[in-house]
């Protein structure tokens, strides 16, 4: 039988680490995609400035940045698949409400745009957005206004591309500096994604465990000191399942 000493300590563990969260998400109530099997579509247009000579280049970078980054997280149940281009899409100038507009339910549109008001900065390499009222479909520009995206190393760019994807399925910024998810990822080359990162989707997207879980009763036959024991049991499981889930992030993550 675990001593008390060790049911703080998981307690604290458990509790915890919900304080350690950095991460943010579009809304406050957590707008999201209805269905985690994520389409996503490239749009049509050219988008040389942005250093892609067709719209199947950039849909080879897409696949390559989900690939990398979003679609490895076990915990997680978001899958993004690439589905190509569509040519009769264009987004060359639209800024983030026309291109949502243009993307199909339940997707995520990619494309570039050479829109002023979205890109009156070279320093905003992309941005990204979820449908915040009803959350049934996100987009991610490149900015096609300058070369500043073209002249990113490779990683750099996947990087990008994946932060902005973040914003398209739901997720703000974090503030840890090492998330992907961080506010800034120009001048940094980010190979990886934090566990702030990996608790963000899953936090989002939660995939079931296998075989779901079931509901725990109590019931009180008079005996305070049973009643406790009981709660302690409960949380002591709690915290081994914390404990084990974090294990699992740390072995993926590295």
């Amino acid at each position: 039988m675990p001593s008390m000493r060790a049911y703080v300590i998981l307690l604290s563990l458990f509790f915890g680490g919900f304080e350690l969260h950095a991460f943010t998400l579009t809304t406050s109530t957590g707008v999201k995609l209805p269905d985690p099997n994520v389409k996503v579509v490239i749009a049509g247009n050219n988008c040389d400035a942005a250093g892609f000579n067709s719209a199947n280049a950039l849909a080879e970078m897409v696949k390559e940045s989900v690939d990398e980054y979003w679609n490895r997280i076990s915990t997680c149940a978001l899958e993004l698949e690439v589905t190509g281009a569509d040519s009769g899409v264009n987004t060359s100038s639209d800024t983030l409400i026309e291109a949502l507009e243009k993307t199909p339910l339940g997707t995520i549109l990619v494309g570039c745009s050479d829109n002023a008001a979205l890109f009156a900065s070279s320093s905003t390499l992309g941005v990204g957005s979820i449908n915040t009222v009803s959350g049934d479909r996100g987009v991610l520009l490149l900015n096609n206004r300058d070369t500043t995206f073209a002249n990113l190393e490779a990683q750099e760019k996947l990087a990008v591309i994946a932060h902005e994807l973040g914003h398209a399925f739901g997720l703000g910024h974090s503030s840890q500096a090492a998330a992907l998810m961080y506010f800034s990822v120009g001048g940094k080359v980010q190979k990886k994604l934090s566990i702030d990162d990996y608790d963000a989707c899953t936090y989002l997207y939660p995939k079931d465990a296998p075989g779901g879980c079931g509901t725990v009763a109590f019931v009180d036959d008079g005996n305070s000191s049973g009643a406790s024991g009981g709660l302690l049991t409960l949380f002591f499981g709690l915290g081994l399942m914390l404990i084990s889930a974090r294990l699992k992030s740390w072995k993926s993550f590295y």
